[in-house]
């Protein structure tokens, strides 16, 4: 009896917990710009700390023409960061499957994430991953907390970060790309013409150094998750081009 009462305590525990966790927004679903103009405010909290996003200003540009803050209420309310959502989407998913919801907005072609640090019990501006109805990383080597996602493009290109998250922000350490060039065949038809795939170690986030080419490969096939898998020694840890970790910058695609 003992027992059973113990594992209902915990069941109702981790309910509660759950519960708690859970976000629901104030606003209406799909809520109008207008309502934001006129000073609405779409608040929501976890675990009894209470967040907003709250319009700022409008600024002029097609795809980014509203200026959005992240919000935290400490005796006052404090700006976490200000952001573009396209189409003023924005949602909470758990992104990191730790059992906390973490702050996700549609921006342009990509998802600017802001995970919950529930040691810190706020938000840490994490930074852009691929768009995607999945909403969970792609494992590598989750003792390493090493991920990868995948880019593409219009034009059929694609490309792949391997990266890995450190104090709840995401450092990319390695890159395969598809590289190609379009030509036209004897009738003036748009042709691509493949040529390698391109392996490069990742410094600082940005530093980019190209290790070694494919060129025979399945370029639209290419198994992206079993490379990864297999090299990932190459990249991470990495004793020459060493991520750093404290680097302030936040990855943001097409830089």
């Amino acid at each position: 009896m003992r027992i059973f009462s113990l594992i209902l305590g915990l069941l109702i525990a981790k309910s509660c917990l759950h519960a708690q966790n859970q976000v629901a927004f104030t606003a209406p679903k799909g809520a109008a710009s207008e309502q934001f103009k006129h000073g609405y405010i779409d608040a929501f909290s976890i675990n009894n700390i209470r967040f907003r996003v709250k319009y700022s200003k409008e600024i002029p540009g097609k795809y980014e023409p509203h200026q959005l803050l992240l919000q935290q209420y400490k005796k006052r309310w404090i700006t976490i960061d200000n952001f573009s959502a396209r189409g003023m989407h924005y949602w909470t998913a758990d992104i990191n499957n730790d059992g906390y919801p973490d702050f996700v907005a549609d921006n342009r072609w990509q998802m600017l994430v802001y995970m919950f640090n529930p040691k810190q019990h706020t938000f840490t501006k994490c930074g852009y991953f691929a768009d995607s109805d999945d909403d969970t990383l792609h494992p590598v080597s989750l003792k390493d907390n090493l991920y990868f996602d995948k880019w593409s493009s219009k034009w059929d290109n694609w490309w792949s970060y391997l990266y890995v998250l450190k104090n709840y922000v995401r450092y990319n350490v390695g890159i395969i790309e598809y590289k190609y060039t379009q030509g036209y065949d004897q009738h003036r038809e748009g042709k691509k013409i493949n040529e390698y795939i391109s392996i490069r170690k990742i410094a600082g986030d940005t530093e980019e150094k190209e290790i070694a080419k494919i060129k025979a490969a399945n370029f639209a096939g290419f198994d992206i998750k079993g490379f990864w898998l297999k090299e990932k020694n190459r990249f991470y840890p990495n004793n020459l081009m060493k991520p750093n970790y404290t680097y302030t910058k936040i990855y943001e695609p097409g830089e």
